[in-house]
């Protein structure tokens, strides 16, 4: 049927016909897809309203757990207190600290102990604070430390700052030690951390400078322990520099002929007023003899009237091949 011509008048009812037929076919469709969508809408509805039902259950569910979650760890932290031992109760603690028989320790016998407290921490690596830890253990202690000088006589210092914690400070503890031990006695202990290290004199020399309020000159220095792996006669210079000299520790020095000439060269004797001497290995067994040798020449220059004053304490790390040399100088070193 060709759409763009007018239907003839036979045609017109069956026409109108078909399109009766179509708009009833429509209204019958329409009522059954009104109802399915308004009951689908009112499924929706539902669903929105369960589910919102659902997050507010869900929500005062979570709230529950985290209630019961706070409560058990709050039960838990009981429970560890009621098993902990008697003795990590800090109250105590506290209350048996005092009981402790170091409260009736005598103020001097304190001041002792903490002095040697002091003296073994110098061998691990924090120690310039050594004294102030143990000052700052409880007021007593900080009291009988701050009293007995002897606690801040060992004053440690460093002379290259770069890797140092508490580079800054040193100048600090150095300052208030130096006071606190009434500038007198004092041992100087001194760190390189450089991996090439000064030589002796200037060592000595950048020492004095950087703890100048403690020392005023060289000649006041008693104590030397300078660990260092050299010959010791390229200290010499330096030690003549050092006329109280009472102790002088080298655990790393090997004795050569220069040190051993000067240790007994009357009348200029190197450091006449040594007690204590402790040097490293000898490299030969000949500089093991020597050294024996000048040793006890050095005592027979005491006993006859000579203005040194007696070695008492000798000692140098012998190798097993020197084990006689080790025994010949225990041998002289006897009263």
């Amino acid at each position: 049927m060709d759409p763009n011509r007018y239907a003839e008048p036979h045609e017109r009812e069956a026409l109108r016909a078909v399109v009766r037929a179509a708009i009833e076919a429509r209204e019958r469709r329409v009522d059954p897809a009104r109802r399915t969508l308004e009951a689908a809408t009112a499924a929706k509805l539902d669903s929105k309203v369960r589910i919102t039902e659902a997050e507010v259950s869900l929500k005062a569910a979570r709230t529950a757990y985290d209630y019961l979650v706070a409560q058990e760890r709050v039960a838990l932290d009981a429970f560890n207190v009621a098993q902990r031992s008697i003795h990590d109760d800090p109250e105590v603690r506290r209350q048996h600290g005092l009981l402790h028989p170091i409260r009736r320790l005598p103020v001097e016998l304190l001041g002792y102990i903490l002095t040697l407290a002091v003296r073994d921490w110098f061998r691990d690596g924090d120690r310039a604070r050594a004294p102030f830890c143990i000052a700052s253990v409880s007021q007593c202690w900080r009291e009988v430390a701050l009293y007995t000088p002897p606690v801040w006589r060992r004053i440690h210092t460093i002379l290259d700052d770069r890797d140092s914690r508490y580079a800054c400070m040193y100048p600090l503890w150095r300052a208030l030690a130096a006071e606190r031990s009434g500038y007198r006695d004092i041992e100087l202990f001194a760190t390189i951390t450089s991996s090439h290290p000064a030589p002796p004199m200037s060592f000595i020399h950048d020492l004095l400078a950087r703890n100048i309020r403690i020392f005023s000159d060289l000649s006041t220095l008693q104590t030397l322990d300078y660990d260092a792996c050299l010959d010791l006669g390229v200290l010499v210079p330096a030690l003549r520099a050092l006329p109280l000299l009472e102790s002088l520790v080298c655990s790393q020095g090997r004795p050569d002929d220069d040190f051993l000439t000067a240790l007994v060269a009357d009348p200029d004797f190197l450091c006449p007023a040594l007690v204590e001497l402790r040097i490293g290995n000898p490299k030969t067994v000949l500089l093991a003899q020597q050294f024996v040798d000048a040793v006890s020449a050095r005592l027979d220059a005491h006993l006859a009237g000579g203005w040194i004053t007696k070695l008492r304490s000798v000692s140098a790390d012998f190798g097993p091949s020197c084990d006689d040399y080790k025994t010949r100088l225990s041998a002289i070193l006897l009263p």
